[in-house]
């Protein structure tokens, strides 16, 4: 059953046009901001807009068309939006156009069997004048629907920005809808603890707002507020292993097994990734290369980034290509079950240990 809601404004729009949009990938934030902006040019040209809510996956394909084609009594816009949309026009669902058998009198007059894709593809061409359909979506297969849906509306598909354009938007967000500031580092550092998701940014962005209402989102107010993220644990991890102490090593490799009870697989992955990507490091340093830009092509950032190029140039590529090596045939060695998983991870520390301690000199 449609969810319904109304509401109103003045003065025309020209995106008002829009008689079918589909807003459709992983990003829901997006969406619905998208869903948002639609619903509002719409209510600056039509005064008001009764708006529909359906849910692709439980909706029927005609209950959704017939409320699109339906006039309401007070004859104002609609706006209906149906989420995952693509629950509609999925292929399980779908029957082969057919004609049913002909009759007793030879006539084969009966109705074309359509598919639910041919159905609202039928309706895209036709739209109703007095309804503006949003179709949203995490998946999407392309095909004619979408030319079909463009011709008379909007196709915009919704993903995660990358990390610079998610930090700007964390910067004018603050400002436009938070009423207040954050720091440019700030803002850095949000991104990283908790990835580009506009949603959990906008999340925490409003949390960190009401913290000291009229003050700067500063860098220590996230570092205090903001819990870390799975990604900057492992790589707490990896800047013990470059220490050179093979103490610290040991006792931060200890409590991630028997404090946080992690995995042995996943930390012999990062120790590889961290010996892999310092190779790369020296190695492009040693041939000439911007040693910034290798790190960017590797998506290293902020202090893992700087702390990883200042120990690639300390050590010539051998010293890392020996330290992959033994890595991986540690890895290896506790798949083939020849070693204790904790053992070799422990054997891999010290190994790393040796490799910095002149960094300690």
């Amino acid at each position: 059953m449609a969810k319904r809601t109304s509401t109103s404004n003045a003065s025309p729009s020209a995106a008002a046009a829009i008689r079918v949009a589909l807003f459709y990938g992983p990003e829901r934030f997006i969406q619905h901001e998208k869903t948002f902006a639609v619903k509002e040019s719409l209510v600056k040209s039509h005064g008001e807009v009764d708006v529909l809510s359906f849910d692709g996956e439980s909706a029927s394909l005609a209950d959704v068309l017939d409320e699109c084609r339906s006039v309401g009594l007070m004859q104002q816009h609609k706006l209906v939006v149906v989420d995952r949309a693509d629950q509609l026009v999925k292929s399980d669902d779908e029957a082969p156009a057919s004609k049913p058998p002909k009759g007793r009198g030879g006539s084969g007059g009966g109705r074309v069997v359509r598919t639910p894709r041919e159905i609202i593809m039928h309706y895209v061409e036709l739209p109703t004048e007095q309804t503006t359909l949003v179709l949203r979506a995490d998946r999407w297969y392309p095909g004619n629907l979408d030319k079909a849906i463009a011709k008379v509306g909007i196709v915009i598909k919704c993903e995660a920005p990358k990390r610079e354009e998610a930090v700007q938007w964390a910067l004018q967000r603050t400002k436009s809808q938070h009423g207040g500031a954050i720091e440019p580092s700030a803002a850095e550092l949000l991104v990283d603890h908790i990835g580009c998701e506009l949603g959990r940014i906008d999340s925490e962005l409003a949390k960190l707002s009401m913290v000291n209402p009229g003050s700067p989102i500063t860098l220590d107010l996230v570092r205090e507020m903001v819990g870390v993220t799975r990604e900057e644990e492992i790589w707490t991890s990896q800047a013990r292993l470059m220490t050179g102490n093979p103490a610290d090593g040991l006792s931060r490799l200890r409590d991630l097994i028997e404090i946080s009870r992690e995995d042995p697989v996943p930390i012999m992955y990062s120790y590889i990734d961290l010996a892999r990507k310092l190779h790369a490091l020296s190695r492009g340093i040693k041939e000439g290369e911007n040693p910034h830009s290798i790190a960017g092509t590797m998506k290293l950032w902020g202090s893992s980034k700087d702390s990883m190029i200042a120990a690639a140039k300390r050590f010539p590529p051998v010293a890392f290509a020996r330290l992959l090596h033994d890595a991986v045939a540690a890895d290896s060695r506790q798949k083939s079950s020849s070693t204790d998983a904790v053992c070799a991870l422990e054997v891999l520390t010290l190994r790393f240990a040796s490799v910095f301690a002149p960094v300690r000199r």
